[in-house]
């Protein structure tokens, strides 16, 4: 009994990263150090390729939006760190956006002044951007959640949101391009930050598009209303905090 349900488990989990069928194991244990790649009954093809990749390769494919990276990383993994991504993303878009408010650039008359009241004023920003941020991530995950659902009414599909939001948020691996920002010192440079927004744009609909099985315009409508959305609640939370964003 426990085996047929382990195998229940397994079936529903893992896919054929080739054409995305259901897939029962990834590979044969034979014992002995033996061991047989599985090949997809749908296709025949291999089920997933990449779990004798290394890391790094399996990385540049995801960069690359190769629809067969995002089924392993999505679907054939076990990554349950996902709300840990989140965070370490909200922090990161809180500090770009920290760096790129006007109020909050490192000018050579405010570094001059040494003011307690200028550097403090500097915190009170960073928190209020944390805010805008959070208020984000916030309108991302509803209006996510609430398309989701009434998609998942009108295909009558069995998919679990959960896993597919799951799956959106871990695309958002784009907000990680600060660190390299900060180090080339480009955090606050318009050209990398517009392509920034594109990769995550873009990495947003590929996960959507692999894991809803949608056509690739449908994927792209969704991501276009969520983001619209999130742009429309960053500025309205903007305007609010413009008062106490004052940091002259």
């Amino acid at each position: 009994m426990a085996e047929k349900k382990s195998q229940s488990v397994a079936e529903n989990n893992y896919v054929c990263i080739e054409c995305g069928m259901p897939a029962k194991e990834l590979y044969k244990d034979f014992n002995a150090g033996i061991i047989k790649i599985s090949h997809c009954k749908y296709c025949g093809k291999v089920v997933d390729k990449y779990i004798e990749y290394d890391p790094v390769i399996i990385s540049l494919d995801a960069a690359l939006h190769k629809r067969q990276a995002y089924r392993h990383v999505l679907y054939n993994t076990n990554i349950q760190a996902h709300w840990r991504f989140a965070i370490l993303f909200l922090f990161c878009d809180t500090y770009t956006k920290w760096v790129n408010w006007p109020g909050s650039h490192h000018s050579n008359q405010r570094q001059s002044e040494r003011d307690f009241i200028f550097y403090a004023a500097l915190e009170w920003s960073f928190y209020l951007m944390f805010m805008v941020s959070a208020v984000e991530f916030i309108t991302f995950y509803v209006v996510m959640n609430g398309i989701l659902k009434i998609w998942k009414i009108i295909s009558q599909s069995k998919k679990d949101i959960r896993n597919i939001i799951k799956g959106v948020l871990l695309s958002n691996m784009g907000k990680l391009l600060v660190v390299p920002a900060i180090i080339w010192g480009q955090s606050n440079s318009m050209v990398y930050l517009t392509l920034t927004h594109i990769f995550i744009f873009s990495s947003n609909t590929q996960a959507i598009h692999v894991m809803c099985d949608v056509p690739t315009y449908v994927s792209l409508a969704v991501v276009t209303i969520i983001h619209s959305t999130q742009y429309l609640s960053v500025k309205l939370t903007e305007e609010y905090l413009i008062p106490f964003l004052d940091t002259k």
